[in-house]
């Protein structure tokens, strides 16, 4: 997890970047988490299906924004980037983009003092990640696609340490 104090809540703009390798999907499993569920903050969750969402969350109000089904694959590293710019929300898998912002006008999320979590709800331990999480970086501001695009391209290693940009 990562310092509440950190500045991933409240701001216009953000990027979420991270590679993942699903070993089994059940529904539904946090990849990464700050709030609590359907109360405050945001939480990016694999369904059983493949399907990923995101949720802005607030209190009583929470805005979702998905995928099709079959995005993530089972046994194998996948890069996952999550932009939020103003309202508008969109999903990018292997640099190429999954899930658009139309579906809800996700507000901001209000979170009070709490931890980023990987691979598990802050409040439901039984819905936990299946696999492996790497190389996760939190950017201040929308990247680009073709910023994200030379993310995915980019030599990595999966379990390097985090970045906070």
């Amino acid at each position: 997890s990562c310092d509440h104090t950190s500045n991933t809540t409240n701001i216009d703009s953000l990027t979420i970047e991270f590679w993942l390798h699903p070993r089994a999907l059940t529904a539904p499993t946090a990849l990464l988490n700050r709030g609590s569920t359907n109360n405050d903050g945001y939480v990016v969750e694999a369904q059983d299906t493949g399907r990923v969402d995101v949720r802005t969350n607030q209190a009583a109000a929470t805005q979702l924004t998905y995928s099709a089904t079959g995005v993530l694959v089972l046994n194998t590293w996948q890069h996952l980037v999550v932009t939020r710019k103003g309202t508008l929300v969109s999903t990018f898998r292997d640099g190429k983009e999954v899930a658009y912002g139309g579906q809800d006008s996700h507000l901001d999320p209000t979170t009070a003092n709490r931890a980023i979590r990987l691979g598990i709800h802050t409040d439901e331990a039984n819905y936990a990640f299946n696999g492996l999480i790497g190389r996760l970086s939190i950017y201040n501001r929308a990247l680009n696609i073709t910023e994200i695009k030379a993310l995915y391209g980019s030599p990595y290693n999966p379990m390097g340490a985090p970045l906070f940009l």
